[in-house]
């Protein structure tokens, strides 16, 4: 972005392309169907819904493993790394990791098998599901028979099975089976409402002694839990009104609108069927400022916030996406250049001398309260 008080980073235009260019490994819509009306795997709890950092040998923390930043004044922007589904070892979609037996088809109702258990409960069986979840019916007593459905994406099929990726948005959607005997099923399909944060670390090692700045990383999670988001994307947005910085007060006055505007990286997040980001891939969020961005003296400090829409679409369109939260994060320095960064509900904070005068320990999103969402 910018230059800035010393602080160069990429250039202010990302490739245009980007923000619409689905992740490395998305493959076509019949090619997922296909495979997954063939498979009858488990898929493997995500990794990161257990503990989510693991030390650097050398007993630290490794450096910030994030591509796509998004810090204080003087905005760096960096195109996030996907991973390819179906290609992380049994995580994410197409994992093969558990090996569980076909659901089995009763003698009068559509059996329902989702791609993906939900972390916050109702196993595979479910009746609701996210957006962009995919789903394998079986006909009653595995009769054979041609299926249809109100809404979603499928390819028209005869058989004992049907492969189905819910809709883009929250509806209700009638699957039927027209075989002998003859079924419906309604599924309930929700989009996410929320997102968490759980913070991954402290990043206080990149801001020089005596120096003010602070920062985190972060890895986010879309809610609720009860469904699996992981046909999905999201971003956040920086459109018109949206980017600039709220209540500035204090020290921040000196600093111009454009140097305290939020310019967030375009690129969509890939979101792993345990509906966290994939820190794997290297991608996640920071949440701090710019090194030597914040020069002395500090008195009488001062604030402002950022209010962050929060975007998400399918794997299968394209467009700007659906807005289905807010997150505030907010700058707050003290007249001894005493640092605050708060995002959601993560917050950390640090002294120029180096040391965080509040520490606040690594936490998983699921333990986080949660982020209260904005009406689109």
């Amino acid at each position: 972005m910018r230059d800035f008080l010393g602080w160069s980073g990429p250039g202010d235009d990302l490739e245009p392309a980007l923000s619409d260019r689905p992740s490395a490994g998305k493959v076509s819509l019949t090619s997922r169907l296909s495979s997954r009306a063939a498979s009858t795997h488990d898929v493997d709890p995500h990794p990161l819904a257990a503990p989510m950092f693991v030390p650097a040998a050398s007993g630290g923390h490794h450096e910030d493993p994030f591509a796509a930043h998004e810090i204080g004044i003087g905005q760096v922007a960096a195109s996030a790394r996907p991973r390819a589904h179906g290609a992380d070892a049994g995580h994410g979609h197409g994992g093969d990791a558990g090996h569980a037996a076909p659901a089995t088809a009763t003698a009068d109702q559509i059996t329902v098998r989702t791609a993906a258990a939900a972390i916050g409960g109702g196993g595979r069986a479910r009746t609701t599901v996210g957006v962009g979840e995919h789903v394998t019916f079986t006909a009653p007593g595995r009769a054979s028979g041609a299926w249809t459905a109100s809404g979603g994406l499928f390819v028209p099929t005869t058989g004992s099975t049907f492969a189905w990726i819910a809709p883009f948005t929250a509806q209700p959607v009638t699957i039927t089976f027209s075989g002998t005997p003859a079924a419906t099923l309604t599924m309930n399909v929700i989009a996410p409402d929320d997102v968490e944060f759980g913070m991954l670390y402290d990043n206080a090692s990149r801001y020089p002694a005596g120096t003010a700045g602070a920062g985190m990383a972060l890895q986010v999670q879309l809610k609720p839990y009860t469904v699996s988001f992981g046909g999905t994307f999201f971003r956040e947005s920086g459109d018109g009104g949206a980017a600039a910085a709220q209540a500035v007060q204090g020290y921040y006055t000196r600093f111009s609108a454009s140097q305290l505007r939020h310019a967030p990286t375009a690129r969509w997040q890939d979101v792993t069927d345990s509906n966290f980001t994939n820190t794997q891939a290297d991608q996640g969020d920071t949440a701090g400022t710019v090194p030597n961005t914040l020069p002395g003296p500090w008195a009488p400090g001062g604030s402002y916030h950022w209010d962050i829409p929060y975007m998400y679409r399918t794997q299968d369109e394209s467009g700007d996406g659906r807005r289905f939260a807010t997150v505030r994060q907010t700058f707050r320095i003290a007249a001894d250049g005493t640092v605050t960064v708060t995002k959601g509900t993560e917050s950390v904070t640090r002294a120029p001398g180096g040391a965080a005068a509040a520490p606040t320990p690594a936490v998983t999103p699921a333990a986080t309260p949660a982020v209260t969402p904005t009406t689109p």
